[in-house]
């Protein structure tokens, strides 16, 4: 079962539709509507999430699996971030990520059987990634801070879980958490950075900014969401996954790596 929440309803409603109609497998075979539903809700907002957490155990009984993939930037330079925009870039890329994190986590120590992981899966970006850094620092600094922090609450997170004392309190609940750092993938943001980047199109951004000359397809994402949540496990818990078209790479070698000098040749 799925619960789709964004700020715009009717976008949830047409995803819900797709996936009741094309989607729902038939081992999930319940009535009409109840594979998935829509939550309109604005993660920036506190009340919001709490709303949509009880609307989706009110429907499901229970929360499996949590991905946190709202996000927005501030397109300024160090110098032009402005206090109130940057606090408004980390209350949505960050602050909903650490409250939908404990509701999470709540619910699950509430209501979950045990031994049935709860999945919380963060999505961070390749701007979180050292060989990033010199690139997101100075251009966009709330979304460059906001993505570093998501990574430090998936680490503060998989401490928190596996400690003894979580570990003594309540044993058998396993709680397992990801991130996804992507870069250069198709969504709504790329499509304004690109216009704001004098790009007429998202692929001739990429062609000029990623190394593999093509955007990412976002159902690429969705895969390694499902790859994560599967019962392979593939991937240690805390795992932080860089998906970025060789950009990281790329940077490393441009900031990092110096070719040596040859050797003269011997006469």
């Amino acid at each position: 079962m799925v619960v789709v929440a964004s700020r715009d309803r009717q976008r949830c409603q047409e995803e819900v539709r797709h996936l009741n109609d094309d989607v729902r497998p038939s081992r999930h075979a319940l009535p009409e509507g109840r594979y998935a539903m829509a939550v309109e809700c604005d993660v920036g907002k506190p009340g919001d999430l709490e709303r949509t957490f009880d609307e989706a155990i009110e429907r499901f009984g229970r929360v499996d699996v949590i991905v946190n993939n709202a996000g927005t930037a501030e397109r300024a330079d160090l110098l032009e971030s402005e206090p109130g925009e940057f606090e408004r870039v980390m209350r949505v890329n960050t602050t909903a990520v650490l409250t939908s994190t404990q509701l999470a986590i709540k619910d699950y120590l509430r209501n979950r059987r045990p031994d049935k992981p709860l999945v919380i899966i963060n999505i961070s970006s390749c701007y979180s990634a050292p060989a990033d850094h010199f690139v997101a620092g100075g251009s966009l600094p709330a979304y460059f801070a906001s993505k570093c922090a998501v990574n430090s609450l998936i680490w503060s997170t998989l401490q928190y879980v596996t400690s003894e004392s979580f570990r003594s309190k309540y044993p058998n609940h396993p709680v397992l958490v990801y991130g996804i750092a992507p870069f250069g993938f198709e969504s709504d943001m790329l499509v304004d950075d690109a216009k704001q980047d004098g790009f007429e199109t998202t692929q001739e951004w990429a062609y000029a900014n990623n190394p593999s000359r093509q955007l990412g397809d976002p159902m690429l994402i969705g895969e390694l969401v499902c790859k994560l949540i599967s019962d392979e496990k593939p991937y240690p818990n805390g795992e932080i996954l860089l998906i970025d078209g060789d950009n990281s790479i790329d940077r490393l070698q441009d900031y990092y790596w110096t070719p040596k000098p040859k050797a003269p040749e011997s006469k």
